[in-house]
């Protein structure tokens, strides 16, 4: 039975269609949000928000076109309800994440610091493509967005960025890259 006659049937009185109504949005809200959010968690909490505002308001209108569609344009305002939240979150996430950081590198001593940007500089003026990769890693960019700003295989990017740790390595123990 679809969603539609479930509706009418539910609006007349029956319990049973009411309760099958709920139970196909639920499995096909979950389906249309899992493939647009990342945790599992965050799937069940839209779905129930919408179901919860469906819920409270589907006896009371009159719809233009069907109830499925009214349904699913509920769906769509929690999804975007939470893409804002979201983005919120990660925006006071990322602020208090760098404030974080700050804080740590005022910790480091001056001296590792000096010898790093040595050896940075030695591995950039030997390899370039190593040093660039090493920075950008350090910046916090994704292999995605590294391998697509160098334009390389991920492959590629995993060799230089092991032979640019290397090459660090080797600048910080020995003094120099051989």
């Amino acid at each position: 039975m679809s969603i539609n006659a479930l509706y009418e049937h539910s609006r007349s009185g029956d319990k049973t269609a009411e309760k099958l109504l709920f139970e196909n949005l639920a499995v096909s809200f979950s389906v249309f949000v899992r493939h647009r959010t990342q945790s599992p968690d965050d799937v069940h909490e839209v779905v129930q928000e919408a179901l919860t505002t469906i819920a409270a308001k589907y006896r009371d209108i009159e719809f233009e076109t069907s109830f499925s569609a009214w349904a699913y344009k509920i769906l769509e305002h929690k999804l975007l309800h939470y893409y804002r939240a979201e983005g919120q979150r990660r925006a006071r996430f990322v602020t208090t994440a760098n404030q974080r950081n700050d804080a740590a590198y005022a910790d480091i001593d001056p001296t590792l610091r000096r010898r790093l940007l040595d050896c940075l500089k030695m591995v950039s003026q030997t390899r370039l493509r190593h040093a660039r990769v090493l920075t950008l890693h350090f910046q916090g960019y994704s292999i995605k967005e590294i391998c697509h700003r160098l334009g390389v295989t991920t492959n590629n990017l995993y060799v230089m960025l092991s032979r640019a740790r290397t090459m660090l390595k080797t600048c910080l123990e020995k003094g120099g890259i051989e």
